[in-house]
């Protein structure tokens, strides 16, 4: 006799027991479950005092509200000329077009303080730095914490312009 055989036997013969022992989990559990709510309120998810809450409040007060504008660029290298130009293109055309976006972030305007001193260079032209210019810029993005696996993808497909 197997384990399931012996199971359904010891079922079938201590049946009404089983049974009562599940109408009592049950009955416990019922009035749990009416007093049950069901939330989607951010601020529920913290105590009170949760430094997190203060800060988007703080971030609320500042600037209004905590929505922001993204535009994801996908590309089969996100550091070719052609990407980078599209990226910059992409920001300008934003901070025009959105109200009340005052600050972009993305690759082509990083200023390089998180880039190790690397930059990218734009003029009326398009694009102004190097291949050379242009992988030490790559390289310093993705050894950097705050910027590598962010605001570009791993596979160097993807960059966000924020």
């Amino acid at each position: 006799m197997n384990v399931t055989e012996s199971t359904v036997s010891l079922l079938k013969k201590y049946r009404l027991p089983v049974i009562i022992g599940y109408v009592m989990v049950l009955a416990v559990c019922i009035p749990g479950l009416l007093r049950l709510e069901v939330t989607v309120e951010m601020d529920d998810y913290f105590l009170e005092n949760d430094p997190v809450l203060a800060a988007g409040a703080q971030y609320a007060e500042v600037f209004g509200s905590s929505d922001f504008v993204g535009a994801l660029i996908e590309s089969d290298d996100v550091y070719s000329p052609e990407t980078l130009k599209l990226i910059h293109e992409t920001g300008e055309r934003l901070e025009a077009s959105v109200p009340g976006a005052e600050s972009l972030l993305s690759l082509a305007v990083l200023d390089g303080r998180l880039t190790a001193g690397h930059r990218l260079e734009f003029g009326d032209d398009g694009l102004q730095s190097s291949p050379e210019d242009i992988t030490a810029f790559a390289e310093a993005v993705a050894a950097s914490p705050l910027l590598g696996n962010t605001l570009v993808s791993a596979g160097h497909d993807e960059a966000w312009v924020i």
